[in-house]
């Protein structure tokens, strides 16, 4: 499972390159994105914003929290 803290909120979080949804649908207590177990790539994409890219290894029945807001383009 992966959580997202990160800003906008309504960012767009692609995963091995396929749309997955909102920041905001993995942010809450409740609400975490169901992964299978192995590496993934992680992106997260805002009109705007610099993409956030970044692997995460996924353990089976673990939680990845991955915090960071995205850097707005100059």
């Amino acid at each position: 499972n992966l959580k997202l803290k990160v800003k906008p909120r309504s960012a767009k979080v692609f995963v091995d390159g396929y749309l997955v949804g909102t920041v905001d649908e993995f942010d809450g207590a409740f609400q975490k994105l169901a992964l299978n177990g192995g590496r993934h790539k992680v992106e997260v994409k805002a009109d705007g914003y610099e993409t956030a890219e970044f692997d995460v290894l996924v353990a089976p029945g673990k939680t990845v929290t991955f915090q960071g807001d995205l850097k707005r383009i100059q």
